[in-house]
C-alpha cells in the first residue's frame, strides 16, 4: 500500500503542475479559474484509484522514468494465481511484514479521515451555535447577519447566508455595496458546494499533501474568479481594491474546516495582482502551447500510477527448455535479474491428476547455467479440475506442497509417472495446518 500511497502523491503532485499551467492559460484568456483546480482535485482521487480497480485503461506516456519502483513483476504468487496472494517460506515473512505494514497504513487511514470529519462536524455545530447570537438584518435590500465582528464570509449549504461584521453597517455606502456585492456573487455561483466537495476530498485522502496544496489555490482561485464578476458589473477596480484591503485587516475569520467561504487575509496580495494584470498579446496562441504542455504532464501522472502496473499484467515468457523434468512449464522474467517458474496445465497423457501448481519464488535468470536442483520455495497448487482425482483427494488451490511421496516440494520434478493408478502421498499445508492427501492418478478422460 505505501507503494501505491507515494505513487498516487507523485501523480498529484505531477497533477498540480498541470493545473498551474491550464490556471495561467485561463486567465490570458478570461476564463474561470476554480473549475481548473475542482478537475486537479478529482482527478488526484480519481487517477489513483482507476490504476488499481482498471489497470491499462488509462493513457500512458514515458515522459518520465518509471518513478518510485521498477517494472517489476507482480508477487510470484499473484503471477501464479494463487487466492489472496499466499506466500510460503522465505517469501512469507516479507509478505506477512508488507500486510501488517498496509493493515498499519489502512487503519491509519481510517483514522485520519474519521478525524478530519468530527474536525468538520465540531466547528460546523460551533458556527451554528455562533450563528443563534447573530442578528437578522436588511442592508441595501440585501437580508444579512450582523456579527459583533466574524464575516465578512457565506454561511450555509442549502440556505447560505451572509454575515457581515458590525462594523460594514458604518462603513461608506461604496464600500458597503462593494462587499455586499462579493459576498452576493459567492452565494449566486454556489461556492459552498464547491467547498463542501472540496473538503470531503481532504478527508478521503488526508495523506495526499499535494491535495492540500490544490485545496489552498482552489480557494484562492474561487476568490479570483469572484473578484473578476464583481469589477464585470461596473465595479472601480481602485475602490474595490481599497474594500479589500479594509475586509482583510478587519473581522475574525472562520477556519476552513466551519465550510463558511471568508475572504483569508493570505490571499489577498494575489487577488489584487490578479485584478490588476494586464491580459497578453496572441492569448489564445501562447494558452494553446501552455495547455499541450499540460496536456502531456497530466497524461504522466497517470503513466506513474499504471504503467508499471500494465507491464507487470504482460511478462515476458521465456522458452522452458532450461527447465527439463518439471512438467509443461515456463519461466517467466520479472525484470529484476530473476523469474518465476511456473508449471502448465497437467494434460492426461498416459492418466490424468487433474492439478496444475507452480513454484512461488523466483530464480536467477542466466541461460549459462544449469537449472538449479532444488526451488526457492515449495510448490504450490494453482488449479484444480472439477471431478478429477486431484479435487477427489481434497486438493484446493492455494496448499503448499511440502512433499510428495518423500520428496522434498521444492524438488523439480515432483510427479514423474502418469500411468493410471499410480499414488502420489502428498503432505500439504493449508492455512498453516499441515495435512497428509493420497492422489491417484486416474485413466484419461475420454
Amino acid at each position: 500500500m505505501i507503494e501505491w500511497m507515494l505513487r498516487a502523491m507523485a501523480a498529484a503532485a505531477l497533477l498540480t503542475v498541470a493545473a498551474l499551467a491550464v490556471e495561467r492559460a485561463a486567465a490570458w484568456l478570461g476564463r474561470p479559474r476554480r473549475w481548473v483546480w475542482a478537475a486537479a482535485m478529482a482527478a488526484s482521487l480519481l487517477v489513483p484509484a482507476a490504476g488499481v480497480v482498471a489497470p491499462g485503461l488509462l493513457p500512458r506516456v514515458d515522459l518520465l522514468p518509471r518513478p518510485l519502483a521498477s517494472a517489476a513483476a507482480p508477487t510470484a504468487a499473484a503471477a501464479m494465481g494463487v487466492p489472496g496472494g499466499m506466500m510460503v517460506d522465505g517469501a512469507a515473512g516479507s509478505a506477512s511484514l508488507a500486510e501488517r505494514a498496509s493493515q498499519v497504513l489502512a487503519w491509519g487511514w481510517l483514522t485520519a479521515s474519521l478525524v478530519m470529519l468530527t474536525a468538520f462536524g465540531w466547528a460546523g455545530l460551533r458556527l451554528r451555535l455562533a450563528r443563534d447570537a447573530w442578528r437578522p438584518a436588511r442592508v441595501d435590500g440585501t437580508r444579512v447577519l450582523v456579527a459583533e465582528r466574524a464575516g465578512p464570509a457565506v454561511v450555509g449549504l442549502r440556505r447560505p447566508e451572509i454575515v457581515i461584521p458590525r462594523w460594514v453597517l458604518e462603513a461608506a455606502p461604496g464600500e458597503r455595496a462593494l462587499i455586499l456585492r462579493h459576498e452576493r456573487e459567492h452565494v449566486a455561483a454556489g461556492d459552498m458546494w464547491l467547498l463542501v466537495l472540496a473538503a470531503a476530498a481532504l478527508a478521503a485522502a488526508p495523506w495526499c499533501l499535494p491535495l492540500w496544496w490544490q485545496h489552498r489555490r482552489l480557494r484562492l482561485a474561487t476568490e479570483i474568479d469572484c473578484d473578476a464578476r464583481v469589477l464585470a458589473r461596473s465595479a472601480e477596480p481602485r475602490a474595490y481594491g481599497r474594500a479589500l484591503l479594509r475586509t482583510a485587516g478587519t473581522g475574525t475569520r472562520f477556519s476552513p474546516l466551519a465550510l463558511a467561504w471568508g475572504e483569508p487575509a493570505t490571499h489577498l496580495e494575489e487577488r489584487i495582482v490578479a485584478m490588476t494584470a494586464r491580459r497578453p498579446a496572441h492569448p489564445l496562441l501562447r494558452s494553446t502551447s501552455v495547455l499541450a504542455a499540460a496536456l502531456l504532464v497530466a497524461a504522466a501522472a497517470c503513466n506513474v500510477v499504471d504503467a508499471d502496473e500494465r507491464a507487470a499484467k504482460s511478462p515476458r515468457v521465456v522458452n522452458a527448455d532450461r527447465a527439463p523434468g518439471i512438467g509443461e512449464s515456463t519461466y517467466t522474467e520479472n525484470g529484476d535479474g530473476t523469474a518465476t517458474i511456473e508449471t502448465g496445465p497437467s494434460r492426461p497423457s498416459n492418466g490424468e491428476k487433474g492439478f496444475s501448481w507452480g513454484y512461488v519464488g523466483s530464480i536467477p535468470v542466466d541461460p549459462s547455467k544449469p537449472f538449479p536442483a532444488r526451488m526457492p520455495n515449495h510448490a504450490m497448487i494453482r488449479n484444480v479440475r472439477p471431478g478429477s482425482p486431484a479435487e477427489a483427494a481434497g486438493l484446493v488451490p492455494g496448499d503448499t506442497i511440502l512433499s510428495v511421496n518423500g520428496r522434498d516440494g521444492r524438488e523439480p520434478r515432483l510427479f514423474p509417472s502418469d500411468q493410471p493408478g499410480t499414488e502420489y502421498v502428498m503432505r500439504l499445508r493449508r492455512n498453516g495446518v499441515e495435512r497428509e492427501a493420497t492422489l491417484t492418478v486416474a485413466p484419461p478422460r475420454r
